[in-house]
């Protein structure tokens, strides 16, 4: 038989195991438990008929390469939200936009929506600290008007090539701002920002 659903809406678990579903090719719909707190590695990755996905609110730890390779058109992450994995939605060809600005987020992993042609929008949270590398490459859909960075985001570090030329970053950087730069430039910044950044 084929796997096309899950429905765990009456159990009662805490935490999805690594490995949990993924590349289940014909999986088109899951249903999480209310009670989840934490989701582990490549959860559901490699899933190339899943579309949608509701995550529960209670949700505070995603691991690395969730929803990775999948044709997810629309997610919502929990206000909760405290950490996610590297290469989270790479490979996500079908979806628009992400929205961090609910989450406890300080970081975004490296390679987080790599190689996501749709992409178009994203929001990121006022908390973020931390860029990581290869965020955003090869979304050539994504431009920097589509990049929203909250004005008291307390940026810090900015990995290599994560992918949005001409970005505005914050005005205030904190020390070491471009620190994990080796051979490749620095994205692009308004006169203000250069002015603060040294």
């Amino acid at each position: 038989a084929v796997l096309t659903s899950i429905d765990l809406a009456t159990t009662r678990l805490k935490v999805l195991p690594s490995g949990f579903a993924s590349h289940c090719a014909a999986l088109t719909d899951v249903v999480l438990p209310a009670t989840l707190t934490s989701i582990g590695d490549d959860v559901l990755s490699g899933c190339v008929s899943l579309k949608t996905l509701d995550i529960p609110a209670s949700v505070r730890h995603i691991g690395k390469a969730f929803l990775c390779s999948t044709r997810i058109v629309a997610v919502q992450l929990p206000a909760v939200l405290e950490t996610l994995g590297t290469a989270a939605f790479m490979y996500s060809k079908s979806l628009p936009m992400i929205d961090l600005a609910q989450t406890q987020l300080t970081s975004l992993p490296d390679s987080f929506a790599n190689s996501c042609p749709a992409l178009t929008d994203v929001v990121l949270p006022a908390a973020l600290e931390e860029l990581g590398d290869f965020v955003f490459q090869r979304c050539p859909r994504l431009r920097a008007a589509g990049v929203t960075i909250p004005a008291n985001a307390a940026l810090r570090a900015v990995g290599v090539d994560f992918g949005v030329k001409g970005i505005e970053l914050p005005a205030e950087l904190g020390r070491g701002a471009f620190g994990r730069y080796a051979a490749a430039a620095p994205p692009a910044l308004p006169p203000s920002v250069g002015k603060n950044a040294s």
